[in-house]
Order: C-alpha cells, then structure tokens, then sequence
C-alpha cells in the first residue's frame, strides 16, 4: 500500500471518475483508464464493483490495517489463513488492490498463529521413488529386535520385504547379524535370483 502525503491508491481513480483528470505519468495513466471501468463513485466514496457480490468500499491503507486487525484478531477473530482471511474482509463488503498479500503478511506476523499454528510435515529434500521392474526383482532386508528371548534363544528378526508386491518374508535368528546370509540365500532359492538386495 503506497501512501504519499494524503494521495491514497484511490485518489487517481477518485480523480478520474470525478473530473476526468489523468495522471501525468503515461503508464499510471494507461493503468487507470483501463481498469475505471471497476469503479465507481457513490457519496464521495470510491467502490468497485465484482461479477457477482455487491459494491465494496474501497479502503484506505488505515482503514485496511484496522479491518485486517478486526476480522483475523477481533472479538470474534479465528486466526484464520492468510487467504480465508482475504476472503473474508471481501465477503464483509471492503476491498484494496494489495488485499491478498497484505493479509498474508499479517497472518505472517501474528505471534500466536506462529506459535499456535499447525507444522508443515512435507518433507525438506524431493523424494525419491524406489521403483522395482517386476516382482521379486528387488528385495530391502532388515534386522528388527533384541524381542524377549525365544525357544532357541532366538530374539531377532531378519526380514526381507519385496518392493514390487511387498511381501515379507520374517527368520528368526539368535544374534543381530549372524542368519544374514542365510536369510538371503533362502530368498535366492525361494523366489529365485534377484535383481539387487538392499540392506542397511
């Protein structure tokens, strides 16, 4: 919102519509004159117009200041989005060209929706896919436990899952890395030769 002096983003369109006079810039000139058509005057007021809402009063960069502080912190403020918040204020019959980006820097600056807010769970590097040409091709093997001590003091799993259809197959073993091997080797002569086995 750019203010200089008294001169508000309205006071061009005000002037405009009002006594038909320009501003001397060419580009702030060609910028009124096509967007006018928005606008109109009613009691001194600016307004513009919407496809389907009534008039909204055209606000002041003040005026925006204190409907954004009513609507998202008000006696009935929900501390809502950035964009709901927009919307809102345009549903309540106001409207300034810089609504949407003003709202969400003062959704931005709100402490307590910083603090209270809900936390992105997107992850911070791109995923990468583990893709696995056909079935049995591609297996992940894992060693899960110490578990409570088993007959043959067994108290670890070796477990292989395969990519592609996602069957596991489960060895219980007596130390963590020992059956290893053997859990491969019994993959190999169960499903056959695969393509790559991925262990951590």
């Amino acid at each position: 919102m750019q203010v200089s002096g008294n001169d508000t983003w309205m006071t061009a369109y005000l002037r405009y519509l009002t006594s038909g006079v320009l501003p001397e810039d060419s580009a702030e000139a060609g910028k009124v004159r096509k967007s006018a058509g928005w606008y109109t005057v009613i009691d001194d007021r600016l307004y513009r117009r919407g496809y389907s809402a009534p008039y909204l009063k055209c606000l002041t960069p003040e005026e925006a200041e204190y409907a954004l502080q009513e609507v998202h912190l008000g006696i009935c403020g929900s501390h809502i989005g950035g964009k709901n918040l927009a919307f809102k204020i345009m549903r309540q019959g106001y409207y300034w060209p810089t609504m949407r980006s003003d709202a969400m820097d003062f959704v931005r600056k709100c402490e307590n929706c910083q603090v209270h807010g809900s936390v992105s769970h997107q992850p911070h590097v791109e995923l990468q896919a583990l893709q696995s040409p056909w079935p049995f091709a591609r297996w992940g093997l894992d060693i899960l436990g110490p578990f409570p001590i088993a007959p043959a003091q067994r108290k670890f799993l070796i477990v292989g899952i395969d990519y592609f259809t996602k069957w596991v197959e489960a060895t219980p073993a007596r130390n963590g890395g020992g059956n290893a091997p053997s859990s491969a080797a019994s993959i190999v002569c169960e499903f056959g030769v695969p393509e790559s086995i991925i262990t951590r």
